[in-house]
């Protein structure tokens, strides 16, 4: 299910003053975000698109060779440090996601999204030459996320874990970031036009400005669409002008 990462952070990429914009008593964007978000996917409904058949992550815990039974993630126990099987990348992917349900002892665990761009690889075997992309740090459950730049043909996460009675359960995942754009532009045009006092006054020109790159990205980004329900993103593909469908 296509799902909103976006914070007000992210806006503040795209209009480094955002954050004095804020009315008084009001800490963040959150709300304009979410509202944002849900015209979205009202957007898409009117196209006929179920948007639980969006934003499927590549899931790092589940091999090449395995088959998804259902529309979540793997979720694996460790108890000590462990290197994931290699999955195929794909283009757009640039978002790794875990997500701690339960972490036990003392010890410390830090995750890192690994890349590789070998050729002639095959699903029973692993690619020989990594890069590590990033790493996480993690001390809490929840959510941890980083949007990295490179994409590579294949990654693999590895999980680090020392001390010792120590256990972590978790998912991991990365995500498409098209639909990013989609939410910060929308959320912009909403937030300047709530600014705006007049007719034709800057805000309202900065809102329609926001408004056009917004309807430019979501006219033209093409996503993965799992029209075949097997809850795994395949490299067998038709494409439109706005929508990848995957089968």
């Amino acid at each position: 299910m296509i799902r909103n990462f976006v914070g007000t952070s992210d806006l503040a990429k795209y209009d480094v003053a955002i954050g004095s914009y804020l009315p008084e008593g009001q800490e963040d964007w959150s709300a304009q975000i979410d509202e944002a978000f849900e015209q979205i996917k009202d957007r898409l409904r009117q196209k006929n698109i179920v948007s639980r058949l969006m934003g499927l992550p590549i899931d790092l815990n589940r091999g090449t060779e395995m088959q998804s039974g259902e529309n979540l993630l793997v979720e694996l126990t460790k108890t000590g440090s462990y290197t994931g099987v290699h999955v195929k990348g794909m283009d757009g992917f640039r978002r790794f996601a875990v997500n701690i349900s339960v972490m036990t002892g003392s010890g410390s665990f830090s995750f890192s999204l690994q890349g590789s761009n070998d050729v002639d690889v095959k699903d029973s075997e692993e690619p020989e030459n990594w890069v590590t992309i990033q790493t996480l740090a993690v001390s809490s459950i929840g959510e941890h996320c980083f949007v990295f730049q490179d994409e590579f043909k294949y990654y693999r996460l590895v999980l680090s874990i020392t001390g010792t009675d120590s256990s972590v359960t978790y998912q991991a995942g990365i995500y498409e970031t098209y639909q990013d754009r989609w939410v910060i532009w929308l959320s912009l045009s909403l937030i300047y036009r709530m600014i705006s006092k007049g007719v034709d006054d800057a805000w309202l020109r900065k809102a329609q400005d926001a408004f056009a790159m917004f309807e430019n990205s979501f006219e033209s980004y093409p996503f993965v669409y799992d029209l075949n329900g097997d809850n795994i993103p395949e490299s067998t593909e038709l494409h439109s002008a706005t929508i990848r469908f995957f089968r």
